[in-house]
């Protein structure tokens, strides 16, 4: 069986038509056109059984029968899948044949399956009151954790990353959005939404799953090239622009580019529909036509995440030691947009690319999906400061020296996170200013967590802790399900109640049957990978948290109730194992042992 992709009907031709790219069509990365996915099933000792029609749930479907020739106390079946674009049909059905006559092959390839997991449940572990049984929160809270890696194990090296709304693991829309096929997943098709997609690899790193983390890497470095091109055909400018709902090749998805509520059209968007107002330094109205920009309101000028991406793969290096060139163009580019484009706005409305302090200014823009039309948002200085900085630490193999003047010249003109006050407390601002606040992220206290201007061991920590407690507009950005990152939050600035609070509800609400089948009703499907993502991450911020990469900090938030045994990753190739009872710790193991010299707080002697 086979599903090939018609050539006359890709989403891939439509969208470039919707979004007024037909002049660079032939130029742009195709992974739709001659697209052929499917498979073959045969059985020893087993003959084709004619078909079969019935219906699952509410769905009516056809089946394919093999019987056994003779009946056996033993079956063995084979089904072998393979995807590829081939010019013909022929041509897929050669290698599919090829893949299914190769027994030997698979049967290595079965052996070294089972090597693979058994490293990988030997590269990290934590386990919570071991004793307590699965009636005890903590306990149930460990085993939920294990769970979820497993199942983000299960597409390791898939050549599309492990994607949020449930990856391989399909739930049926039926028993979640109502009457559709199981084939249904909210945010589904081809698209990737970059905030929740972010928090499926951030666990990856503690983890020590640094191989896993490639397939996500790797979908945005195929993008790359259109990424840029459509960057020069709307702005003129150099650098990839990647947006926050993304397709696999690299555009907007089409109901993002033009928002058109229920009825969503791929004609090209006039100069009217994409025309914008927009406002000078002086607040002076100023009309222009952006092709480039986003009519959805919670998306449109959202470009930030990629940085998120970009400081994963540095710190892969930093963690592993493993080689990145391939990744810098990915960085430099995604780099080199910010700059370019925020220049091109800056001459454009104020007649000048920077400020008179010699910033950019950043804007239009906005935090998150949450603080629109923004400017100086704080999740891109933090992101693009973060970036940059470590940049400038890498060694001479990965950037040059006139690659270092000109990131440093970068940084230069990246303006400072803006505070403000609210009532006597200095607070972490979402920007420096916004016109309308669309949705409940947190983007404050992303200052915090994923880029570390602010937590335990850093200055000001009392800006951070105020932000958290007095810094937000709307009481529903302190959530705990979904991608909400409160208990990340809470964890990194020393908040051990608050974050025992988050990573319960987070880690303990399903209503599944699978503990780590989390169902967050009204936002992500079932199951809600980016929801496990996060629980991972603050329960190994509770753990272990490094500052700047070298310090090491161990059991920072952890509560003294709970009985904890674990293994996890730091950066510099370190492995950190320990047990723990009563807030003490015991049996801890530093690998290599020179790096024992930068813990600098155990909760024990």
């Amino acid at each position: 069986w086979y599903h090939r992709n018609n050539n006359d009907q890709l989403v891939f031709d439509k969208c470039i038509t919707q979004q007024n790219l037909s002049e660079i069509r032939k130029k742009l990365w195709n992974p739709q056109k001659n697209l052929t996915f499917g498979g073959s099933m045969r059985g020893s000792n087993m003959s084709f059984a004619g078909t079969v029609d019935g219906q699952y749930i509410v769905n009516n479907f056809k089946g394919w029968k093999l019987k056994s020739n003779q009946p056996s106390k033993k079956h063995e079946v084979d089904i072998v899948l393979h995807v590829d674009q081939t010019e013909t049909v022929a041509n897929w059905e050669k290698q599919l044949a090829k893949m299914s006559n190769e027994k030997s092959v698979r049967m290595e390839a079965w052996q070294q399956n089972l090597d693979w997991w058994k490293r990988y449940w030997d590269r990290s572990h934590i386990v919570i009151n071991s004793k307590k049984g699965k009636l005890d929160q903590g306990w149930r809270i460990g085993q939920n954790y294990q769970l979820f890696r497993y199942m983000l194990g299960c597409n390791a090296y898939g050549k599309y990353p492990t994607k949020f709304n449930g990856s391989l693991f399909t739930f049926d829309g039926h028993f979640t959005v109502g009457n559709s096929t199981p084939d249904f997943r909210l945010w589904g098709g081809g698209s990737f939404t970059a905030q929740n997609q972010r928090l499926v690899y951030w666990p990856m790193l503690k983890s020590g799953d640094f191989d896993m983390m490639h397939s996500q890497f790797n979908f945005y470095l195929r993008m790359l090239k259109n990424a840029e091109l459509r960057t020069k055909t709307y702005w003129n400018h150099n650098g990839a622009c990647f947006v926050e709902q993304i397709e696999n090749f690299g555009l907007p998805i089409a109901s993002t580019y033009y928002h058109v509520p229920r009825n969503l059209k791929f004609t090209p968007r006039t100069d009217k529909q994409s025309t914008r107002t927009l406002k000078n330094s002086k607040g002076k109205v100023v009309e222009v036509i952006d092709q480039g920009y986003l009519t959805n309101p919670w998306t449109g000028d959202e470009y930030e995440t990629i940085l998120e991406f970009c400081l994963m793969i540095l710190d892969v290096e930093q963690f592993s030691g493993e080689d990145i060139s391939r990744y810098m163009p990915l960085i430099e580019s995604s780099l080199l947009f910010f700059d370019e484009h925020y220049r091109y706005w800056g001459n454009k409305l104020n007649g000048s690319p920077l400020d008179k302090d010699g910033h950019l200014v950043l804007y239009p823009s906005t935090a998150c999906e949450t603080y629109k039309m923004a400017t100086n948002p704080t999740p891109l200085i933090a992101g693009l400061k973060t970036v940059l900085l470590r940049m400038l630490e890498l060694p001479e193999k990965y950037i040059s020296k006139d690659q270092h003047k000109k990131w440093k010249s970068m940084l230069g003109t990246i303006p400072p996170i803006a505070l403000r006050k609210t009532g006597d407390h200095t607070v972490i601002a979402p920007a420096k200013k916004w016109e309308r606040i669309s949705n409940i992220e947190f983007p404050q206290m992303y200052a915090v967590y994923p880029y570390s201007f602010y937590g335990i061991g850093k200055p000001d920590l009392n800006i951070a802790i105020d932000t958290w407690n007095h810094g937000f507009d709307n009481n529903n950005q302190r959530q705990s399900h979904c991608w909400f990152q409160s208990g990340i939050f809470c964890a990194r600035i020393g908040l051990t109640k608050d974050a025992v609070h988050f990573l319960k509800a987070k880690m303990l609400h399903t209503s599944r049957r699978f503990p780590a089948f989390w169902d967050c009703k009204g936002f992500d499907q079932c199951p809600d990978f980016d929801h496990g993502g996060a629980g991972m991450v603050q329960l190994q911020e509770m753990l272990l948290q490094t500052t700047n990469g070298k310090d090491i900090r161990i059991l920072p938030t952890w509560p003294k109730e709970w009985t904890v045994d674990f293994k996890l990753h730091a950066p510099y190739k370190t492995v950190i194992e320990a047990k723990a009872k009563n807030g003490k710790t015991f049996d801890v193991k530093v690998s290599p042992k020179s790096r024992t010299k930068h813990i600098v707080k155990v909760l024990s002697k």
